[in-house]
């Protein structure tokens, strides 16, 4: 390895700046509207009357978000290394 970056890096690196970026872009705004979901949820805390919804939601939200990140990063390797 004579460079710091192989090809296949630098290859991988171009087709997820041009070819996949729509891609790229439709994963981070899931996982955007999923975190904003989640902070209107934490703001909706202070009411005393659904406190118990509040938390099921919270957790409901923590859950698909943590699923949705862990699907975005391998979806992430695989549009950069495929397209």
């Amino acid at each position: 390895a004579s460079s710091c970056c192989s090809k296949a890096v630098g290859d991988s690196l171009g087709r997820a700046t041009t070819y996949s970026f729509g891609s790229i872009c439709f994963g981070s705004l899931i996982v955007a509207l999923v975190q904003a979901l989640r902070q209107l949820n934490h703001h909706l805390r202070g009411q005393e009357d659904a406190q118990l919804i509040v938390c099921l939601i919270d957790c409901i939200l923590g859950c698909i978000e943590g699923i949705i990140e862990y699907f975005n990063k391998w979806a992430y390797v695989y549009v950069g290394l495929y397209g």
